[in-house]
């Protein structure tokens, strides 16, 4: 039997669901470093009430997640053009971090010089336009990572790396662990 986990963030921290077999066996709540965990239920009726339950869990999780990047991106009404920008750009980050990881192409694309992209950014944002591109891919890795699904390797071709050992370099640059060190420290945490 394959596990597979679901991963739902939430404001204060994330729901991890591990299912087996289309089913719902285990649920945490992680909240600022402490975990709440719900064993999966003994009796078929209480089976079924979960599965029903972690049904309704997912597709919230998944309207949430689409309200939430739709409030991220919204610009309030009398943005300066500085806001409204940055609205673009991190919509173009969410699209092509993956498979675009250059200042010139999100210049491009907004019709900016690159310089002037950059202090743009940095001065409405307070970070620098590769700290987003990369803060867009850790988080695609972490979520590849933590399904199980793939070994390194695969994820990091599918994360468009040319090797496995510069995908390595990348996040252990940007998390201080290593991929499977990663996958080792969260997997523990939700053991």
């Amino acid at each position: 039997m394959k596990s597979k986990k679901g991963i739902f963030p939430i404001s204060e921290g994330q729901i991890v669901m591990t299912f087996r077999d289309r089913r719902l066996v285990l649920a945490q709540m992680e909240d600022e470093g402490e975990v709440m965990e719900w064993q999966g239920p003994s009796t078929r009726a209480e089976r079924q009430a979960w599965e029903e339950l972690a049904e309704m869990a997912q597709e919230m999780a998944t309207e949430m997640r689409r309200m939430e990047q739709v409030w991220k991106d919204r610009v309030p009404e009398g943005a300066n053009k500085a806001q409204r920008t940055l609205a673009r750009f991190r919509r173009l980050v969410q699209k092509h971090a993956l498979q675009e990881r250059n200042i010139g192409f999100y210049a491009r694309r907004l019709q900016l010089t690159p310089h002037y992209l950059c202090a743009l950014i940095k001065k409405t944002s307070g970070q620098t336009v590769m700290a987003w591109v990369n803060a867009e891919v850790i988080r695609e890795a972490k979520d590849l990572l933590l399904s199980g699904e793939l070994q390194t390797q695969e994820v990091a071709r599918e994360l468009n790396f040319p090797d496995h050992a510069s995908f390595t370099k990348f996040f252990k640059r940007e998390t201080g662990l290593t991929p499977q060190a990663f996958r080792v420290c969260k997997s523990s945490s939700q053991s």
